[in-house]
């Protein structure tokens, strides 16, 4: 993937995005990134199937309403087409994920889809790319992978307690 030198990349995988259309500890951190256009958000092309997941699992469990749910999702097609930017799932990525469930999959809790958020945002190839997410095991396997990491609900706490 092409990214500039020195461009400000953030990759959100689907705990950091559903910050956006749900309030909940650590969206205004995520809200104050997709505000700011000097950064460039990437998604891995999977938080499409997961954000839907997220959101109709709030409506099974009644923390959503079905019309609270219909306005997120047509909030977040909006979203993939004008503020994010898209890693496709290609064969490249499908590997690189199986790659690392096969040599870091012993040591680290990395699970399937992690694996393939992780590949993704590996695709990106950029030094400066800060991995967000709000999954701790894969915070804690990101970490191992990715210069700058950010949990925006710890990074929350962190800040409450200054």
């Amino acid at each position: 993937m092409n990214v500039a030198e020195g461009e400000t990349v953030y990759f959100l995988d689907t705990s950091a995005l559903a910050k956006l259309y749900h309030q909940e500890q650590g969206t205004e951190m995520v809200e104050g990134w997709a505000a700011d256009h000097t950064i460039r958000l990437w998604l891995s092309d999977l938080a499409r199937i997961e954000l839907h997941s997220v959101f109709v699992r709030k409506v099974r469990e009644g923390e959503l309403a079905e019309a609270t749910l219909q306005t997120v999702l047509e909030c977040f097609r909006e979203d993939l087409r004008s503020r994010f930017h898209l890693v496709r799932l290609t064969e490249d990525i499908i590997e690189r994920a199986i790659s690392l469930l096969l040599e870091h999959g012993k040591r680290w809790p990395l699970r399937t889809l992690d694996a393939l958020q992780i590949a993704s945002a590996g695709a990106l190839e950029s030094n400066g790319l800060t991995f967000v997410t709000a999954d701790r095991q894969l915070f804690t396997a990101a970490s191992e992978l990715f210069l700058h990491t950010i949990n925006p609900e710890v990074e929350s706490e962190n800040r409450r307690e200054m």
